[in-house]
């Protein structure tokens, strides 16, 4: 038989910080032009940079990060500067690639937003990918996604009938593309990417099993949910957003108020019954 192999040690990184992204943290942010969407999701080449197979040659995330810096962009015609303030975590770690928060902006705390930060140093360094090249194409595809959605108000007249009317109140609202600079432990600063969006404050279909309610709620309800939950993912497709994947961690149910814990979830008449959350590109 053969031996398995032990994880590698994690790398010494004198420069890198503890991960910034908890609550009650400050990132003071401006509006920032993506780059067009590339990678290996049937884009056309040339891509605005090549993915490094020896990445870490640099020895470390931080110095891989100073050396390959996010896709450089025109500048935003009228930028936007805010200071963005962490509420609490979604899904955070070192090591699992873009970092997921609920925030709001300073002075506007009735306005709810999920943030999905791309920053490269929290990416997986022990993994096959070059993290800079990753957190960069996400950082693309993602924010291209969204200013797709965002037009979805003309999509009769663009040749896709249905859409709006089908799609209508179940995907979170773009709120636009940002940057932030941060600093290293030397002092040396970094630009880092990120999306907002509308926060979703109701649970996934994922929460809801994993909590056994799944259970408490009818076989046809159900079904419905998983019905108008493929529905969804189908219309984006057709629209021309590819999720690559169907996960129930992405799609949310709304509870009906006032309704009994055995019929909370509103039917598919009326107002949808799901709604998207995150991950609308991989």
């Amino acid at each position: 038989m053969g031996r398995s192999r032990s994880p590698p040690d994690p790398v010494v990184d004198n420069l890198k910080p503890a991960l910034p992204y908890t609550a009650g943290a400050l990132l003071k942010v401006q509006q920032h032009i993506p780059p067009p969407p590339y990678g290996s999701s049937g884009y056309r080449r040339p891509f605005p940079r090549t993915h490094m197979r020896d990445y870490q040659r640099y020895g470390t995330p931080s110095l891989c990060c100073l050396a390959n810096p996010p896709t450089e962009t025109p500048p935003h015609p009228y930028p936007k500067m805010w200071t963005l303030i962490i509420d609490d975590q979604i899904a955070c770690s070192d090591g699992r690639g873009a970092q997921v928060v609920t925030c709001h902006f300073e002075g506007r705390e009735a306005i709810q937003l999920v943030a999905k930060i791309f920053d490269p140093l929290y990416y997986n360094w022990n993994g096959d990918f070059d993290i800079t090249y990753v957190a960069d194409e996400e950082y693309a595809c993602e924010a291209a996604a969204f200013q797709r959605l965002r037009d979805i108000k003309d999509a009769d007249r663009m040749g896709y009938p249905g859409v709006q009317e089908a799609l209508e109140g179940s995907i979170p609202t773009y709120h636009q593309s940002w940057t932030w600079e941060t600093r290293l432990l030397d002092g040396q600063c970094r630009d880092v990417r990120l999306i907002l969006m509308s926060y979703i404050p109701y649970p996934s279909m994922k929460s809801i099993i994993e909590s056994g309610k799944a259970r408490t709620i009818p076989a046809e309800t159900r079904m419905r949910l998983l019905a108008r939950a493929l529905e969804i993912y189908c219309w984006l497709r057709y629209f021309g957003v590819d999720q690559h994947e169907f996960r129930n961690a992405q799609y949310h149910g709304r509870p009906r108020a006032g309704a009994s814990r055995a019929s909370r979830f509103r039917p598919l008449k009326g107002p949808r019954s799901t709604q998207l959350l995150v991950d609308l590109v991989r």
